[in-house]
This record gives C-alpha cells, structure tokens and sequence, in this order.
C-alpha cells in the first residue's frame, strides 16, 4: 500500500490563497489533492513559534531543576529533626563563619521570608539580629568585649545553660520560676524569672 503523502500546512494555505494549483511544480502535488484545498480552503492550523518552543523547553528543565532542588530540601530537613541541629543551642564562634552564614540567609531572603529562613537553619530571630548588631559595632567573633555590651546581660553560655535546662527532661516537674531559683541557688544562671520567660518565648524552647 503506497504511503500518504504530507505537506506543509503554509503549503495548502499558499496555494488556497492564490488560487494557482500549480503553484509548487516541483513539489509535484497530485491535483486532486490541489483541488481539494482549493474546494474546502484552508485549515485553521495550532502550533507553536520559535519563542514558544524555546520557552516550553526551558521551562520543562526549569521544573526538573525544581524537583532536585525540592528534594534536597526535604533531605536536608529530615536530617536537622533526626540530628537535632539547631544554631540555638550551639556555638559558633568564628566570625567568618557567621558572616558567611549571614550572606547566606540575605540571598534567600530575596525569594521567602526571614521567618521561614531562620526556621530552615534552626537560627532564633533574636540571635540573628544580634549578629547583625555585632557585625557593625564589634565584629562577630566571640570576644569579652562584646559578651556584654549591657550590664547585667547574659552570656552565651548562660543562654545556652538556661535552655539546657528548659528542654531538659531532669527539671521537667518544675515551674519557670522554680528553675530560675534553682539555676541561682546551683550557682549556674543569675537571671529574674523574667528573664527566663523571655529567652523561653524568642528561642521557642519547648519544655518536655
């Protein structure tokens, strides 16, 4: 059985147009074909230009970067619950790092919150800006100097005692202020139960 022949669509539409069957010699097309076109015109033709093409094709491989990238999220996430990662409750001294850390969360804030990036790394609001306050007036590594900048606050590892404390399941029977008078009365934190409530509330630490 002999294979149909196909043409181009701006083929048919040429010829309807001028009215010429013969209008493409060379392409020697049957005249029955050619009196069909001219009988029932031209068909109204869907398809695509250079630029949709183009579009659509980057557009597929921009949504299979987003699987990736979705993906590695998820990972990422899944290992910071099951490792129990958080910048809340570890040290990080080097300014460096911090300043790279803080570079880091500016670009991501270009495209979602600072809300949902800080929750991402596990990194309090407060603790964020006081890195940014430490970056213009004393540099970010961890010196004396800088601990305190006003009487009576607390230091990192006086913070880092106080939510030890919190989330810990040994004290889990006590009140806020009972804590606090405890940390005082063990000589491992001096702070008013104030205190207590408001790193317990900026931190979002839980109590078991």
């Amino acid at each position: 059985m002999p294979q149909r022949r196909t043409y181009d669509h701006r083929i048919r539409q040429a010829i309807v147009a001028s009215g010429n069957p013969n209008l493409f010699p060379v392409l020697n097309v049957p005249p029955s074909t050619t009196r069909t076109w001219l009988k029932k015109g031209s068909r109204a033709v869907v398809g695509f230009s250079d630029d949709e093409i183009a579009l659509r094709t980057q557009l597929v491989r921009l949504e299979k970067q987003l699987r990736i990238l979705r993906e590695i999220v998820r990972l990422l996430l899944a290992w910071k619950r099951i490792s129990g990662a958080r910048l809340d409750h570890q040290r990080l001294s080097e300014g460096a790092k911090k300043k790279t850390l803080l570079r880091a969360i500016d670009r991501a804030r270009a495209i979602m919150p600072l809300k949902a990036v800080l929750h991402i790394i596990g990194l309090t609001r407060g603790r964020y800006h006081s890195w940014i306050n430490r970056e213009h007036l004393c540099g970010l590594d961890d010196r004396p100097s800088c601990a305190r900048r006003r009487p009576g606050r607390l230091s990192f590892e006086e913070a880092r005692k106080m939510g030890d404390l919190v989330t810990g399941t040994e004290h889990r029977h006590m009140s806020i202020r009972a804590l606090a008078l405890y940390a005082q009365r063990t000589k491992q934190v001096f702070a008013h139960p104030v205190t207590w409530g408001r790193l317990i509330r900026e931190r979002g630490w839980r109590r078991p």
